[in-house]
């Protein structure tokens, strides 16, 4: 079953670069991408994704105005926190290695 994702970033190339990957990736699907946090809010209410990916500084909200947002509410997606002040975009490896490694993390949580 594939995992749904909503990616909340105000770096448009991050965005495009991200969402680009995931169209490549077996088992994931991008189901809503935000610019700002108000517009993350909507969509993990409007999508429940499995996961979102959340950028730590964005206009509107910021990351952590948004998990305080979404852990008042019946959608619990998990969050991966991002932030890119030490610059770069992730090369594609290091976000599988993500997703795998929070996967893993989630369902030992589970168990």
């Amino acid at each position: 079953m594939e995992k749904t994702i909503v990616i909340a970033d105000d770096n448009v190339a991050y965005l495009e670069e991200t969402q680009r990957y995931f169209q490549n990736v077996a088992g994931y699907r991008v189901v809503g991408v935000a610019k700002d946090g108000m517009e993350a809010i909507s969509l993990v209410e409007k999508n429940n994704p499995d996961f979102l990916l959340l950028d730590i500084v964005m206009p509107e909200l910021d990351g952590f105005a948004v998990l305080s947002a979404i852990a008042c509410s019946d959608f619990r997606p998990t969050v991966i926190m991002i932030s890119q002040l030490s610059g770069g975009i992730p090369t594609d490896m290091k976000i599988l290695d993500i997703f795998s490694s929070t996967e893993r993390l989630a369902g030992s949580l589970i168990a």
